[in-house]
């Protein structure tokens, strides 16, 4: 479930005040948005972001309760899937895509 983006969640403050996000020293708007955030949340969490990215985004979590819930689930899942080992392909499986990457390819 992707966070909800309403200007009231998202602009109401830790202590409940209600100020459009600008980033010190530029001026402009430079806090993802919640679609953002949920586009963003894995690069995020794999550190795949640039260190100003990061910041922004860290700085939308702490404005955005909806985010940070949404930040948490993908956190808890992903912890999840690095847990379970991947299954082994049985051999016949195995087997045919090894023939079928032997297979000359009819690209025409």
């Amino acid at each position: 479930m992707l966070p909800e983006a309403t200007s009231s969640l998202c602009n109401a403050g830790p202590w409940g005040e209600s100020e459009p996000f600008v980033a010190v020293g530029k001026g402009t708007n430079s806090v993802p948005t919640c679609r953002d955030m949920s586009e963003l949340v894995t690069d995020y969490l794999e550190r795949a972001v640039s260190i100003r990215k990061r910041l922004d985004m860290w700085w939308h979590l702490i404005r955005c309760e909806a985010c940070r819930h949404y930040y948490d689930q993908m956190r808890r899942t992903i912890g999840l899937l690095r847990r379970i080992p991947p299954d082994q392909p049985d051999t016949s499986t195995e087997d045919g895509v090894v023939a079928s990457a032997r297979r000359p390819q009819d690209l025409e």
